[in-house]
């Protein structure tokens, strides 16, 4: 079987670096729109979600 939260790991990682990346273009060009905000917001979420989701998961077997 495979080893989900492994997976999932790797995608939240792939998610803060690119998070980190789109944070430091910004700083070279105004502040974006709400609308973006909240849908960075929303990703953010799900990715944190997505990750605890599978650490319990793996933890509790």
């Amino acid at each position: 079987m495979t080893d989900y939260s492994a997976i999932f790991m790797i995608i939240s990682m792939m998610g803060v670096s690119s998070r980190t990346l789109v944070s430091v273009m910004r700083r070279h060009r105004p502040a974006a729109p709400v609308a973006e905000q909240i849908l960075d917001g929303l990703v953010w979420g799900a990715l944190i979600a997505v990750g605890l989701i599978a650490f319990g998961a793996r933890v509790t077997g």
